[in-house]
């Protein structure tokens, strides 16, 4: 990877033990006791029996409740930051749309559709998706919204920082870029993510829950989730604003067109935000996680209703060249970046 590449993407390119492509990686020794990795897993495990007493979601998956969001009676003390982690409240979500709907690009053009769009947080919802529409098929009442499932992949993208500090923490290494692959194929072949699953992937990567203490490592993995957001809501907002079809289109030439179309409007709304560095940073990581998942063929490509991940994250580098220089990112070096990425993900022996 080059240099001046985002840290968030500085993949480990180090040899790493051969292991089946479906195999997940071979636990590394590390310098802590056995006992505390242990305790450390544990607890984390226990996540998932114990989400269902920490979770209120509100009737009908509005995402609006009175009171605290979680409620952590029944969660042990150690739990708290993770489960904090993966379900982040109402409040939070809605910043997110805010930060699109009061941008200056959709303001200057597109005001009085900002101020009717209804905003919805599923948080329920494991369908890793976000969608615009109109509520009871009304073209007068535009809504978007956004799942659980979505959020929680966005968190899982934004734990890197967390793998790497949790690596520090056992004095080991761990391969960013066969973990960032392990998100690829899970979100790919399910097209859902509980907490649970979330789970397990921490778990197969050893990312204790002491980790969660780590103020800065936390706030990293938070803030690039929280782009990966808000591209996403960038991006239905677009739908929304270009006039698409927002349904199953049967012209897939169409459907791959209006999809491009936008992502070039999140891209506008990120040059026109205080914080764009953070959302483009989201787009461009949510595409190049996904490329890494996906193998071109003619017969693909036939049946794809949405452009490949790699062309969408060439399009947001080329669309925001200025935001993506102060990425590290150099545009002519994206193929190179996704090729890198997909070698460093791929199985490997030692020579």
């Amino acid at each position: 990877m080059p240099p001046r590449t985002a840290p968030v993407l500085d993949l480990n390119r180090r040899s790493a033990p051969a292991r089946p492509a479906a195999s997940p990686p071979p636990r590394r020794r590390s310098g802590l006791s056995k006992g505390r990795v242990a305790a450390g897993l544990l607890l984390l495990a226990a996540l998932a029996a114990v989400l269902w007493f920490a979770l209120r979601p509100s009737p009908g998956g509005s995402g609006r409740k009175s009171g605290p969001w979680i409620d952590f009676s029944g969660v042990p003390p150690a739990m708290r930051p993770v489960v904090e982690f993966l379900h982040p409240s109402p409040a939070e979500a809605r910043l997110w749309f805010e930060t699109i709907r009061t941008s200056t690009y959709v303001q200057q053009k597109w005001a009085d559709l900002a101020d009717s769009v209804a905003f919805a947080y599923r948080p329920d919802d494991d369908a890793v998706n976000a969608f615009a529409g109109f509520a009871d098929g009304n073209p007068a009442k535009p809504r978007i919204v956004l799942c659980g499932g979505m959020v929680r992949a966005a968190r899982l993208i934004g734990a890197v920082s967390l793998v790497r500090a949790s690596a520090a923490d056992q004095g080991t290494e761990k391969d960013i870029g066969f973990y960032l692959k392990r998100i690829s194929e899970t979100v790919s072949e399910s097209g859902g993510l509980s907490s649970g699953r979330v789970v397990d992937l921490l778990n197969e990567f050893e990312v204790g829950t002491g980790v969660f203490e780590n103020v800065a490592a936390v706030s990293e993995a938070k803030a690039t989730a929280d782009g990966i957001c808000k591209a996403v809501l960038g991006h239905e907002m677009g739908h929304l604003a270009c006039g698409h079809s927002l349904g199953a289109d049967p012209n897939r030439t169409v459907s791959k067109n209006e999809e491009a179309q936008a992502d070039l409007f999140a891209g506008s709304v990120a040059a026109s935000i205080a914080n764009g560095r953070q959302m483009l940073e989201g787009q461009i990581l949510q595409w190049y996680v996904l490329a890494l998942g996906e193998t071109r063929s003619p017969g693909a490509e036939r049946l794809r209703t949405h452009p490949w991940s790699a062309d969408r994250l060439r399009a947001a580098v080329f669309a925001n060249k200025d935001l993506a220089a102060s990425l590290g990112i150099d545009p002519d070096e994206v193929d190179v970046l996704v090729r890198e990425a997909k070698s460093a993900a791929e199985p490997r022996t030692d020579p």
